[in-house]
C-alpha cells in the first residue's frame, strides 16, 4: 500500500486553518504538527471536527490546550478507539472528571 500524495492547499492548509480556528497559535500549530505529523493528512470534517466535538462532549473544557499538551491525542479516532475507551471507563463507574484526566494526561 502506498501513501497518498498530499497537497498543501487541499489537505494541509484546511487542517492548519481548523487548528487556528480552534484557538491554536501559529507556534502551537507547528508544535502539534512536529509532534504528530499525521495530523496534516486528517480530513477536517471526518476526523478533526468529530474529535473536537467528542472531547468537548465528555467534559474536556479546553480541547485546544489538551491537544497542544498531548498532540498524540489526535491519533485517537473517535469511533475506532476513543469512544470505546470512554465507554469502558464509564462502565466501570469512573467519575467524569477522572475520565477527562485520563484522556488528557495518560491515554
Amino acid at each position: 500500500m502506498q501513501a497518498r500524495a498530499l497537497s498543501v492547499e487541499g489537505d494541509m492548509q484546511p487542517v492548519v486553518d481548523y487548528l487556528v480556528s480552534k484557538g491554536l497559535s501559529g507556534p502551537q500549530v507547528v508544535q502539534v504538527v512536529t509532534a504528530h505529523p499525521p495530523v496534516l493528512s486528517y480530513n477536517v470534517q471526518q476526523r478533526l471536527e468529530p474529535f473536537w466535538d467528542y472531547l468537548s462532549s465528555i467534559g474536556v473544557d479546553n480541547v485546544a490546550a489538551a491537544v497542544v499538551k498531548r498532540p498524540s491525542l489526535l491519533g485517537l479516532d473517535v469511533d475506532a478507539n476513543l469512544r470505546k475507551i470512554v465507554d469502558y471507563l464509564q462502565y466501570v463507574e469512573t467519575p467524569p472528571e477522572k475520565i477527562v484526566e485520563y484522556i488528557t494526561t495518560t491515554i
